[in-house]
């Protein structure tokens, strides 16, 4: 996740769940919040891997379950040259990353503990994936108490 949203979304009064594949970042973020005063619940994991999302998000504690705002921020940029000579893993792994590990985290969270979604990336293929949605994205119920 860029360090910069969770450490903006703080100052609204949010306790945040910050998710990530590199155990120590997360740590090294979730104790600079903590001196913020800000709860902060971290979970390692990979959102390529759609079964290791499914048990960090069934992991959540129940009073951390009221999820108010899912800044979605999972990207990775791999292959900088041109098409014609692009890397089919390359290419892979980038959809796998910023497409699907999107759609796999709104999957999961949406349903049930939502009241609104960011989607942030520097790629424009999840934008594009995202077309369908748009539309519902940008009519986001209020939660009911």
């Amino acid at each position: 996740m860029e360090k910069d949203a969770p450490e903006d979304s703080h100052k609204g009064g949010y306790n945040l769940i910050i998710t990530g594949r590199n155990t120590g970042k997360l740590e090294i973020l979730k104790q600079e919040l903590e001196e913020e005063g800000v709860q902060v619940l971290a979970l390692a994991f990979d959102v390529r891997n759609r079964e290791a999302a499914r048990k960090a998000v069934d992991y959540i504690p129940e009073a951390w379950r009221n999820i108010d705002v899912l800044i979605n921020n999972a990207g990775l940029a791999r292959g900088l040259e041109p098409e014609y000579e692009g890397d089919f893993d390359d290419w892979d792994q980038m959809i796998d990353t910023n497409i699907k590990g999107l759609l796999t985290m709104t999957r999961l969270i949406v349903p049930a503990w939502w009241n609104a979604i960011v989607v942030m990336s520097s790629t424009s293929e999840v934008w594009l994936a995202m077309l369908p949605m748009r539309a519902e994205m940008c009519t986001v119920p209020p939660r009911v108490q």
